[in-house]
């Protein structure tokens, strides 16, 4: 009995390590599925975190011939009000105009730039006038979207920047965020910085715009640039997107390229967006931009986005996988607004 019990516990000892082995190969195989699959979602996370709504104006009847618009990637439609004459002919819009892009899971937005019409964007008349616009792309359903709306674009300019006039211009602001939030529920609200206060390397003193960033439901900046301009050249100016989105996604606000543009002919525009394309529209560069908040991207029509060829194409594929969808709903919105 005794030989038996010490050669059953010499086989136990014996297979022990062969057990063991068996138990960390089935659980390496495991935890390499696990792996593989944590990988998995880290790169699905990682995509869906780089989407972004991409948009094209300048208003909403030729935007709607545009590339980006007929291939689908355009998810947002620009218009802008430039003066009070605007209204006038903006009234003329069918109702259907603004439901079918809501309809089509589209949002619009309306960028309010009155640097010619200073003394009416302080005017109470204006706040007359933006309630009504509100009232127009909000559309008259069954479909609702997203407005988002920009005021006062490049408001740093108005008036060549006189404080005392600004400080009436912030009031404004404030006072029409209120309206416009009063008049729709799905709308959007950012103030429009001027992207040239950024160079690239050093932040802006933002501490007097604070009160209307708090106010906000999202920040703002346009970036433009002349195609062929030798002192802010193209890695400049890719510089100055990405220090501007930084700073102002620092707020803890979605932000918004509010316009986009390179002027200039035809050929020194294209041939300037596919240097900046290459490098601003990277799966890393849009990773990095949406990790500091950016939500919406904006072009102002013009060739490098209106003509088809291989720069068109190399951008359109670039942004191909960082397309987001834009939420609408079937019934009016109440009041507040929504998550």
């Amino acid at each position: 009995m005794g030989v038996s019990v010490r050669n059953e516990k010499s086989r136990r000892r014996a297979y022990l390590p062969v057990v063991t082995l068996v138990l960390i190969l089935l659980g390496a195989a495991v935890v390499g599925v696990g792996g593989r699959q944590y990988a998995s979602a880290v790169v699905a996370q990682r995509a869906a975190v780089s989407r972004v709504v991409w948009g094209i104006g300048d208003q909403l009847g030729p935007a709607q011939a545009n590339p980006l618009y007929l291939d689908g990637g355009a998810k947002m439609v620009s218009s802008w009000f430039n003066n009070p004459g605007d209204l006038s002919w903006m009234k003329g819009y069918a109702g259907t105009d603004f439901n079918n892009q809501y309809a089509a899971n589209r949002a619009l937005e309306l960028v309010v730039w009155l640097a010619d019409s200073t003394d009416y964007a302080i005017s109470p008349q204006f706040q007359t006038d933006i309630r009504t616009l509100t009232r127009l792309y909000k559309g008259s359903g069954p479909n609702y979207g997203p407005l988002y709306i920009v005021l006062f674009s490049e408001f740093e300019t108005y008036k060549d920047g006189d404080a005392a006039y600004q400080a009436k211009l912030m009031s404004a602001y404030l006072s029409a965020v209120t309206v416009i939030h009063s008049e729709y529920a799905k709308a959007r609200v950012a103030l429009g910085f001027g992207g040239y206060g950024w160079d690239g390397v050093h932040d802006r003193d933002l501490s007097a715009y604070r009160q209307v960033i708090d106010a906000s439901d999202f920040t703002a900046v346009q970036q433009m640039q002349a195609c062929d301009s030798d002192a802010n050249g193209q890695n400049i100016m890719v510089a100055k997107v990405r220090s501007s989105v930084k700073q102002l996604g620092s707020y803890g606000k979605p932000v918004m390229i509010s316009h986009f543009k390179l002027w200039g002919d035809t050929a020194c525009q294209i041939s300037a967006f596919d240097r900046f394309n290459r490098e601003m529209f990277s799966d890393a560069s849009l990773a990095d931009l949406t990790a500091n908040r950016l939500f919406a991207w904006n072009f102002m029509s013009d060739h490098y986005v209106n003509d088809p060829g291989p720069v068109y194409t190399a951008f359109r594929s670039r942004i191909g996988a960082h397309l987001a969808a834009v939420r609408t709903s079937p019934i009016p919105p109440t009041a507040g607004l929504p998550n």
